[in-house]
């Protein structure tokens, strides 16, 4: 991905060079920081560094609440019926399949779950949440810049895809569990596209996301909306660990993700689970 280029008081300059950070992953924040906060702009070369990291720290602090609020047992909702839903899916994967678990956070709905000899990759962009699942379940989490050695049984990584992973890496997965990830990207086809590319042909995948039918329900969520439009709602909740402040839920509407996946599956079904969550699950084509 190209980098943008940025106006500082010394005049434009490439990012590349400068920052200190070369994970793709980085890289990706670095362009949503200088499209979420434009106002820090132009400012000197010497200051911009701390200005990145402090609003990357904003976004661990808000991870950190929900994952506080994840373990005090308040959120029951996705305990009380998403969990038990891909814990079932979970148990039904055979021994000896290789797992890809998109956006895995702490690693409660899957990890508890797998059989041995069950290989498992889980990626996720928050290292508060990897931080937790690599000391509770004592799985490696693999440095950044590291290439994944796929020969290993489990390990957790800081990242999304298609980063993450080289993408010459392709079909190496019989399973891709992705779980409420999809609300959290605007760009749905090529996230799809990029999902069913990391999965053996004949392979499994089970996507899970909010149901753009129960819009109105899902917007109630929020305690206060600061913006809503037909793709996206962006305000904040306020849980008892503290308040989550502009947070983005982008709806995808079902029927699009649906056609979206008919292109990559010989199978796909269709379920809705706990009133708001719709439930894709599918096997990706044979060539």
């Amino acid at each position: 991905m190209k980098m943008k280029t940025i106006k500082h008081n010394e005049g434009m300059t490439e990012l590349g060079p400068i920052l200190p950070y070369t994970s793709p992953e980085m890289r990706v924040f670095w362009k949503r920081y200088v499209e979420e906060r434009p106002q820090d702009f132009p400012i000197s070369r010497w200051n911009y560094v701390e200005k990145f990291n402090d609003w990357y720290n904003e976004l661990e602090a808000q991870n950190k609440i929900w994952m506080d609020n994840l373990h005090s047992g308040e959120d029951k909702y996705r305990e009380d019926h998403l969990h038990p839903r891909i814990a079932e899916k979970v148990k039904s994967i055979e021994k000896g399949r290789f797992i890809l678990d998109i956006g895995c956070g702490p690693g409660n709905a899957v990890i508890p779950h797998l059989k041995p000899n069950q290989h498992y990759l889980g990626l996720d962009v928050s290292r508060v949440a990897l931080e937790y699942a690599t000391e509770k379940y004592e799985i490696p989490l693999v440095d950044d810049e590291e290439v994944p050695d796929f020969n290993q049984e489990r390990m957790l990584r800081f990242g999304s895809l298609p980063n993450a992973i080289p993408l010459n890496r392709g079909g190496i997965f019989d399973e891709v569990i992705s779980s409420m990830v999809l609300h959290h990207v605007p760009d749905l086809r090529t996230s799809l596209e990029t999902i069913t590319k990391m999965l053996h042909p004949g392979g499994n995948y089970f996507i899970v996301n909010f149901d753009s039918g129960k819009r109105k329900e899902i917007d109630g969520f929020f305690k206060k909306i600061h913006y809503r439009d037909e793709q996206r709602t962006v305000g904040d909740y306020n849980l008892p660990q503290g308040r989550l402040t502009n947070v983005t839920v982008n709806f995808h509407d079902n029927e699009i993700v649906f056609k979206e996946l008919k292109k990559y599956s010989d199978f796909i079904h269709l379920e809705e689970c706990g009133e708001i969550f719709q439930i894709f699950e599918g096997i990706k084509k044979r060539k």
